[in-house]
């Protein structure tokens, strides 16, 4: 699918397990985010959505529902990102894949961002986690190191942090971590 004008959008749902789907921008095309959390759901595990084009807006997005999330796109979109699922692969290739917003632990268990393309990629959104036992399962391809510089504040919820990825592309956090809360389970 191609866009090639503003194209707002109030959630995605590709629902037929083993489709995959993906979006591309041509000129101006890009994916206008309406205000507030607007769920991305991808049918079964055996799916892939891929998007390529811009995600712009004041809205934010949460992967939902399995299947396999590739936020390729140069976004600007500053609503956050709300990982609320463990069931969803949510891959990321460029340092602008989760827009400018808060990406925010929402489920207790491991959630993967799953980092691609085999260059370091510096996030500088903000983590937040709202639950107990909420976590986070980085991996990447190799040669793809992750770097977060952006805060992350457990408040009083502990976090669940695994780097899962190959030798050759480890997880950095650079920046504060505050909260009562602790991060446990750190390393592979």
């Amino acid at each position: 699918m191609t866009v090639s004008a503003d194209e707002s959008i109030a959630g995605m749902f590709q629902t037929v397990n083993g489709v995959n789907m993906t979006i591309n921008a041509t000129g101006s095309g890009d994916l206008n985010m309406a205000s507030g959390l607007q769920g991305v759901l991808n049918g079964g595990s055996s799916s892939t959505l891929t998007i390529n084009a811009p995600i712009v807006g004041s809205g934010g997005l949460e992967p939902e529902n399995g299947g396999s999330i590739k936020l390729n796109g140069l976004n600007t979109y500053s609503g956050g990102t709300t990982l609320g699922n463990t069931a969803t692969l949510t891959y990321f290739d460029n340092a602008s894949s989760f827009g400018t917003g808060t990406i925010t632990m929402g489920v207790a268990g491991f959630a993967p961002l799953l980092g691609q393309g085999g260059a370091t990629i510096t996030l500088a959104n903000k983590f937040t986690s709202t639950v107990t036992g909420a976590g986070i399962n980085f991996a990447a391809d190799a040669n793809t190191p992750v770097v977060s510089t952006g805060t992350w504040s457990l408040g009083a919820d502990n976090l669940v942090l695994r780097n899962n990825g190959v030798a050759s592309s480890p997880l950095t956090i650079s920046s504060v971590i505050s909260g009562t809360g602790k991060p446990a389970g750190l390393g592979p």
